[in-house]
């Protein structure tokens, strides 16, 4: 059975049925209807961007702060209809619809809910391929939209405007420093820290200054993460005189609380006496506790301190084996190091092939440094047979620094790459 609608009094139209399902609502930002009506360049685009609307599978709400704009719900509708309307919008839009539907299982969620759901990673677009950047773009506009709406009812919640900040910041809009600043000067941990990253990165205007500034008050907050900040921003002299002792400071803060970079950083001025008494003892320990926080760098140094001349086949072991887990998980410097191991032989049996089996993956995933390794084992012969033709192969890869490489190593040969 189907009850006819009553049309408006000013427009009067005929009652009718329509077997349609009643119409959801979708969030986001007031002007979302006003800007698809306004942006559309004909009468025809409009009802094309209506239909689509009526039509696209995404999530319902149904609280505060909602706005009826057609069937759809996901809070990527606003943002995916206005770069649909782009010159890109052929493209777009089906990047767009992916965003929406990935929305679907989030049936129940509100605004304050997405807005302050974890965002891809939080890497900034510029980072990633053209493909990722525009999707990530999409999901951040999406982001700050709903913010937009949860705001609406809640305007003094200083985390959905630090989320909204960094949700803008990271869609390539400056604008979010605004709210960054303004959850920082509450006292919100999280926007102090990214106010600093930012002014430090270049995902806001490049400032020394203010980053120091921010990175300050975090640290002096008790922030961990803000404090090691702090302490390079220090002994570079960036924003500000170069304060060894200071840096010191915040290093030795940063590692009380577990800070695996600080701990690292730590051990390296006990081990060298770099501003500090040297202590192998206590460089040692706490390298081993970096270690135990997964750092590649300390698993890499205890890995070279098990694998020196001199240590028993136990430490020898325990190196190789830090240094196979880091290379498992794809880190470069662990498989080079790997590599060389095999290939000279030492801490284990010389095993050229496999050190060139190593490389080789390396190399023709672009790594510049396993390329020109290649081509000078490969050239001079050394630990392998000579291969002029693979030499040229690997150099000519490694472009411009392969051929300066050659000409330092290689002096009265000639480098032809076809």
């Amino acid at each position: 059975m189907c009850l006819a609608r009553a049309s408006p009094p000013t427009r009067p139209r005929a009652a009718s049925c329509s077997r349609r399902r009643p119409a959801k609502v979708i969030w986001g930002p007031p002007s979302t209807w006003a800007f698809i009506t306004s942006r559309a360049s004909s009468r025809a685009t409009r009802a094309s961007l209506r239909r689509l609307i009526v039509r696209l599978p995404v999530v319902g709400c149904a609280g505060p702060g909602c706005r009826a704009v057609g069937r759809g719900a996901n809070p990527s509708v606003a943002v995916a209809l206005k770069i649909a309307m782009s010159k890109y919008a052929f493209i777009t839009i089906f990047l767009s619809a992916a965003v929406m539907l990935a929305g679907v299982g989030n049936a129940g969620a509100g605004p304050a809910d997405f807005c302050r759901g974890a965002a891809p990673g939080g890497t900034p677009p510029g980072s990633l391929d053209a493909a990722s950047a525009l999707f990530a773009r999409i999901h951040y506009r999406a982001q700050a939209a709903a913010c937009d709406a949860a705001l609406a009812t809640t305007p003094g919640d200083t985390e959905l405007r630090f989320q909204r900040g960094r949700a803008l910041l990271l869609a390539g809009r400056p604008l979010g420093l605004v709210d960054l600043e303004a959850a920082a000067q509450a006292n919100h941990l999280p926007a102090l820290r990214w106010l600093g990253a930012a002014h430090r990165s270049g995902l806001a205007p490049v400032d020394w200054g203010r980053a120091r500034q921010w990175l300050r008050q975090a640290a002096g907050l008790g922030d961990a993460v803000s404090q090691f900040a702090l302490a390079e921003l220090l002994a570079a002299g960036e924003g500000g005189a170069a304060d060894p002792a200071a840096s010191l400071e915040w290093v030795q803060k940063a590692a009380a609380q577990g800070h695996a970079a600080a701990l690292f950083e730590l051990s390296m001025r006990h081990q060298g006496g770099h501003g500090v008494t040297a202590d192998a003892a206590l460089a040692f320990d706490l390298l081993k506790q970096a270690l135990a926080a997964e750092l590649p760098r300390a698993i890499q140094a205890l890995a070279m301190i098990y694998l020196r001349p001199g240590q028993d086949a136990v430490r020898r072991a325990e190196g190789l084996a830090l240094l196979q887990g880091l290379a498992d998980k794809g880190n470069a410097t662990a498989v080079r190091i790997l590599a060389q191991q095999y290939l000279r032989g030492g801490a284990v049996k010389r095993d050229a092939e496999r050190g060139v089996a190593l490389l080789e993956p390396l190399a023709e995933a672009g790594d510049l440094q396993a390329r020109i390794e290649l081509g000078h084992l490969f050239f001079k012969g050394y630990y392998v047979r000579r291969d002029l033709a693979r030499g040229s192969h690997w150099y000519c890869l490694a472009g411009g620094p392969g051929a300066r490489h050659f000409s330092a190593y290689h002096r009265g040969e000639e480098l032809v790459c076809n």
